[in-house]
């Protein structure tokens, strides 16, 4: 088997939305193409053992199909990248309410969207590669002249405003009308940072 066209295989099986398929050549990629953790990083490191075994299968993995390919097959739910080149981002979406500065060996982002029709970021944290007592974010995009309510597990922990920019010892508004996050990680955490409606 060679190992590119494997890892191409993968990712088109995730790209058309083949979840069946997907699943089956990400399970041969983790039983014999030895995946690690390393530094906080999981991939599958290069081998140039493509004979098959007595089981007829190979252990070979290019750099490509290791670092880029399979990450991706597993990364893509079906369309992504048809998505990503037919319907590209507007300026109203880049310029919308995100998350920022966040670091991705303490933090894994499971969701982070912004809901235009009820004017709320959404974010979800889960603990990443790398245990942290504390993590931090920074919210940017807001409109300075607003007021937010902001939620965390789905209670309301405060509200933010220029009169207002602390919503508990942890969310704070700053004077360039950013908003900075400090939590706990021990477990997945979600934020809603929702406009007031006037």
């Amino acid at each position: 088997m060679i190992s590119i066209g494997y890892g191409q295989v993968a990712f088109m099986a995730a790209e058309m939305g083949d979840q069946d398929s997907r699943q089956k050549l990400l399970a041969y990629a983790e039983a014999n193409f030895h995946p690690v953790w390393e530094d906080g990083a999981y991939y599958y490191p290069r081998s140039d053992d493509f004979k098959t075994d007595d089981a007829g299968n190979s252990h070979g993995v290019s750099s490509w199909t290791g670092n880029v390919l399979i990450p991706l097959a597993r990364l893509d739910k079906g369309g992504g990248f048809y998505r990503l080149y037919h319907e590209p981002w507007t300026t109203a979406e880049l310029n919308s309410p995100q998350i920022t500065d966040v670091d991705a060996l303490l933090v894994n982002v499971s969701q982070a969207f912004y809901d235009a029709r009820k004017r709320a970021l959404i974010v979800t944290l889960k603990p990443g590669p790398v245990a942290s007592k504390t993590v931090s974010f920074v919210v940017r995009g807001l409109r300075a002249d607003a007021s937010y309510t902001v939620l965390k597990d789905g209670v309301v922990v405060g509200q933010l405003s220029k009169a207002h920019p602390a919503a508990g010892a942890d969310i704070a508004l700053r004077d360039d009308s950013t908003v900075a996050v400090a939590t706990t990680l021990e477990a997945a955490h979600s934020f809603v940072i929702a406009e007031n409606r006037s």
